[in-house]
């Protein structure tokens, strides 16, 4: 079937398929940004400033690297009784508060998009 495709027709699909992916990415960081804002922005801003819970500036250096940020978001309270030392250490610099436990109230796509945005926050740029 391939063969029989033209090579416009072939540039075409191949524009459509990487347009779609680019605007996926797009409607990704928008929903972050609506998700963070929603469930987030109130306990967490994204500068290093301590609201309720810790600033989230810089928090891709400060965090394991992997899928951690995603399971801390996720489940708190699980990988904190599973032991986990990082998990440990920020729930008792934060006077053993309980963070909400997200688990069954967002989606992974909810998740992933969310931790997409406070990784890579968007610049703001002031009036001058």
């Amino acid at each position: 079937m391939i063969k029989n495709i033209s090579r416009s027709a072939l540039n075409l699909l191949i524009g459509l398929l990487l347009t779609g992916f680019t605007l996926t990415n797009k409607a990704l960081a928008a929903d972050g940004k609506t998700l963070y804002k929603q469930n987030c922005a109130v306990c967490h801003a994204l500068t290093d400033q301590k609201l309720t819970g810790p600033g989230l500036a810089g928090i891709a250096d400060r965090a394991p690297k992997g899928d951690w940020l995603f399971r801390w978001i996720k489940n708190n309270e699980k990988l904190i009784k599973a032991g986990d030392a990082y998990a440990n250490k920020i729930y008792k610099e934060n006077g053993n508060a309980a963070m909400t436990v997200f688990e069954g109230t967002l989606s992974d796509d909810d998740i992933k998009a969310i931790t997409e945005y406070i990784v890579n926050p968007p610049v703001e740029v002031k009036p001058t």
